[in-house]
């Protein structure tokens, strides 16, 4: 995205835009409408089904009427056979829904007749006929629509079944048993039946039409179908849904069986066992006489007509995008063709090239005033590299003069190490860090006739080239004078007094020299508010030289100076240090401190100067770590050997 053009951009992002609102739009009215459909569909599968499950139990509670009638007819009163085939005849023949009915006596129910008698009416073609069920081929007191309702004591629908000693057709039977009270004992007279051919069921459901290939099945309280689409799967006892659902793999459906057989409602998604898509299934009791209703509607023709018409939206929401994109490439290239001639004089300014022409814009919009901006810009660089090329000159005239003056600086301190070669009574080192191109810190050090060794260590209280320049006259005055004063204390006294004549910047520095007999260890110095050395014994703790009073050098003539005297052991060693070395500051603020100079002064006493030096320094730089040298660093060992030998 970065290497396209701003054009290029624009029209990408007002497509992103575009794109999204349509499909954030495009998905919710989808949603939305699935859920519509969906709750549309699942209320008109609800209606179809209550109404069928209305109309069934309708029927049979119609059917009912009858049966029960006779059977309370008969309890109260004895009947003749002619009454009772009249009856049937007349309940069969009249009721379009009953298929068939008996009354089927019990041995001696009937007073008149001696043997079982069972008439049985049905429909055949236009009319009604009968037949006796009580004979050696059709035991009718051996069937489940006889024994039943005996054993229960009450009246019941039974299993569809295929009749083959009555009707000769699949039905199902509501038997109502028949009992009377004789001297006290109640005793068992018949059962009276109604039955409903199964085809009739099968037209009421086969009314249901939800969509092409949505049906509706029925379930017993045994879940045994009734009605399905499978003709395969009807009254098949060893074909149940429960088996259906094992051999299919279909645990849904075990759970849809279980529901129907316990009499409950509600829906259920699941993949059809047959075509292993995606439906729901929508199932209600039959309470009448405990079975169930189930519809089957299929998802993909539920959404058939939902798929069809977003392809339709999508087809024209691409059409419309691809118009929108050809219209926005079109405006944006116009829109910004001033900007691309902008670009192209701005990347001849980025090259160097500050008198080319910018175009000119005659409108003051954004684009305009981007014009304009740049004009300015163009002008202003000019000015600033030709400003700039003056400044590095001047610059790099400068930091050449520091270059020059940090050579002469260095040139004024003693540098080459060892610098007495050929005297064995002591050593001594030197290093010097400035915080800047030049410092203000000092040192020095030589041999004033055979015995004697004069050395001192100073610091500016400035920084940078004043304080080299101050630094560089202390050094020179020191040098000059101690040439002809053997006393350290009157050294800085006459020091002093020149520096503080005429010190207009009220610079001022502090010091401390002495004096070292070579002969015998003997140490005079004293001291111009500067920090006290270190001495460095064998065997014992480093501790600090202690100082005179003395007040810093050129802040006020006619200060008086004194000095201390100490007599060095063989082997002793001093350490002098400026500030720069204990306020060394780290990242988070936190100074060197003498008490880590010490720590260090003792862990490496035993150690040559030139290491003992290197190992504070190392110390300090370890401390400070990234953060930046606030303060010239200088350090000074001496170390006296001892008397010579003769």
């Amino acid at each position: 995205m970065s290497r396209l053009s701003f054009g290029a951009r624009l029209t990408i992002y007002i497509l992103f835009a575009t794109i999204s609102v349509f499909l954030l739009v495009f998905g919710y009215n989808y949603t939305r409408t699935e859920q519509t459909i969906r709750e549309l569909s699942r209320e008109s599968a609800r209606y179809l089904a209550t109404g069928t499950v209305g109309r069934i139990e309708q029927v049979l509670q119609r059917v009912e009427q009858v049966p029960r009638y006779l059977a309370a007819r008969l309890t109260a009163n004895d009947i003749s056979p002619q009454e009772v085939e009249t009856a049937l005849k007349d309940f069969v023949s009249s009721n379009p829904d009953v298929y068939g009915a008996t009354v089927a006596f019990a041995q001696g129910g009937l007073p008149e007749v001696d043997k079982p008698y069972a008439p049985y009416f049905y429909k055949k073609g236009n009319g009604v006929q009968m037949v006796q069920l009580g004979n050696e081929g059709y035991q009718y007191w051996y069937q489940d629509w006889y024994m039943l309702p005996r054993q229960a004591g009450k009246p019941v629908w039974s299993e569809p079944y295929f009749d083959t000693g009555g009707g000769d057709v699949a039905m199902t039977t509501f038997s109502v048993p028949v009992y009377r009270t004789i001297k006290g004992k109640k005793k068992f007279l018949a059962v009276i039946t109604a039955d409903i051919a199964i085809d009739w069921l099968k037209r009421i459901v086969q009314d249901i039409k939800i969509y092409e290939t949505g049906y509706a099945f029925i379930l017993t309280s045994n879940a045994v179908f009734v009605v399905d689409q499978n003709d395969d799967f009807i009254m098949r006892s060893d074909h149940t849904i429960y088996e259906l659902a094992i051999e299919a793999e279909n645990p849904e459906l075990k759970t849809l069986g279980y529901r129907m057989t316990a009499g409950k409602s509600g829906i259920m998604s699941m993949l059809s066992p047959k075509t292993k898509n995606a439906v729901e299934v929508l199932y209600t009791p039959i309470t009448v006489n405990g079975w169930s209703l189930g519809v089957v509607i299929p998802e993909d023709e539920l959404f058939s007509e939902l798929h069809a018409q977003s392809l339709t939206i999508l087809f024209l929401a691409i059409s419309g995008i691809l118009g929108i994109a050809v219209l926005v490439c079109v405006v944006a290239y116009n829109a910004t063709r001033p900007l691309r001639a902008l670009s192209a004089s701005a990347s001849e300014i980025s090259e160097g090239h500050l008198d080319v022409g910018l175009p000119s814009v005659s409108r003051m919009d954004e684009i305009g005033r981007l014009a304009l901006s740049f004009e300015e810009m163009r002008t202003a660089l000019k000015e600033y590299i030709e400003d700039l090329t003056n400044t590095t000159a001047a610059k790099e005239r400068i930091e050449s003069e520091l270059k020059i003056a940090k050579t002469i600086q260095a040139n004024f301190l003693p540098k080459r190490f060892p610098p007495f070669p050929d005297r064995g009574e002591f050593d001594i080192f030197a290093t010097l860090i400035p915080a800047r191109e030049v410092g203000g810190d000092l040192y020095d050090f030589f041999i004033l006739d055979d015995r004697h060794l004069f050395f001192s260590v100073g610091d500016v209280s400035d920084k940078g080239v004043p304080a080299a320049l101050f630094m560089a006259v202390t050094k020179t005055l020191m040098k000059g004078i101690a040439e002809h004063e053997r006393d350290p204390a009157q050294i800085l006294y006459r020091v002093n007094d020149e520096l503080a004549s005429d010190n207009d910047s009220c610079m001022f520095v502090t010091l401390f020299c002495g004096v070292l007999d070579l002969h015998t260890g003997e140490l005079v110095y004293s001291n111009a508010g500067h920090d006290a050395p270190f001495l460095i014994r064998e065997n014992e703790l480093v501790g600090a030289l202690e100082l005179p009073p003395g007040l810093v050098l050129g802040a006020m003539q006619g200060a008086l100076y004194q000095n201390r005297r100490i007599t060095l052991t063989a082997n002793d060693k001093l350490l002098l240090f400026t500030d720069g070395v204990t306020e060394a500051m780290s990242t988070d603020g936190e100074l060197f401190s003498m008490e880590r100079l010490s720590a260090v002064a003792s862990k490496n006493a035993d150690k040559p100067i030139q290491e003992l030096t290197d190992c504070v320094m190392s110390a300090v730089q370890s401390h400070a770590e990234e953060a930046l040298q606030s303060d010239d660093i200088t350090l000074l060992a001496l170390h006296w050997h001892g008397r010579p030998r003769d």
